[in-house]
């Protein structure tokens, strides 16, 4: 075993999306942070998933706001009454204040994904002409330095899976 003298507040295992926002919010609210990943490469799963991120109601849909009731109606009919509706509701409820604070503390800036709707826009709350889905606008990585080199990128075949990446 290595001796270890090193003490942080936050310990973020994983570099993904969901990894480098909780290491974003922990450096924001003044906690020292170190970031641990075992790839050789930054991203995670985030980084060949299409980066799209499925926020459920929000205001930045050009076809008008996109409500809490209508995702909890939709998120009701797609769990067959297996869902922690509290959990969900948090969710659902603080998605925005997420994008909205990775905006106001980052380079990072999001637009509404174009072509992809709900995947069962049918059910209730369901939206058929999408908007739920977001992704990050384009990020100048020459902004990222020696970093540029270690950021996952989409596998070679990655249309194979059916998404025009």
């Amino acid at each position: 075993m290595t001796d270890w003298d090193h003490d942080v507040d936050v310990v973020v295992l994983g570099s993904g999306g969901a990894g480098l926002t909780a290491a974003l919010t922990a450096a924001v609210h003044g906690a020292s942070v170190e970031v641990y990943e075992k790839s050789a490469t930054v991203g995670g799963t985030t980084a060949v998933s299409g980066g799209i991120m499925w926020i459920p109601a929000h205001k930045r849909s050009s076809t008008g706001q996109l409500t809490p009731e209508d995702a909890m109606a939709y998120l009701r009919a797609q769990s067959l009454g297996y869902m922690d509706d509290e959990l969900v509701e948090t969710f659902v409820h603080t998605g925005a204040d997420m994008l909205d604070f990775v905006e106001a503390h980052s380079d990072l800036r999001f637009e509404v994904a174009q072509g992809f709707p709900d995947y069962k826009p049918e059910l209730p709350g369901g939206q058929p002409g999408g908007g739920r889905s977001l992704n990050t606008k384009p990020f100048d990585l020459a902004e990222l330095g020696e970093w540029r080199d270690r950021i996952t990128t989409f596998p070679a075949d990655f249309s194979n899976v059916g998404i025009d990446a």
